[in-house]
């Protein structure tokens, strides 16, 4: 199924790691779609797992971790140019 040209989907290693099926589910999110996001409270924290999560993706996307970083990044701007 097709997502809708406005939906963002955001993955963070802290609650999506947790399944199994992650992987899947990165790969059926188109690539202008993808988010990541730390899902932390200790800012102490946020640099490692914005790390994890973008290795994540790029494992599933089979892009390099520049790669996801930077597609990751310019997703963000368009998704917070919305607002």
């Amino acid at each position: 199924a097709a997502l809708s040209t406005s939906i963002y989907c955001s993955f963070s290693t802290g609650v999506n790691a947790r399944s199994a099926k992650v992987q899947d589910r990165i790969r059926a999110v188109p690539d202008d779609r993808v988010l990541i996001e730390s899902d932390l409270h200790d800012a102490s924290m946020v640099d490692k797992a914005m790390r994890d999560a973008c290795e994540m993706v790029a494992g599933a996307k089979e892009w390099t971790v520049m790669e996801a970083g930077e597609k990751t990044g310019n997703n963000a701007k368009a998704f917070l140019a919305h607002f």
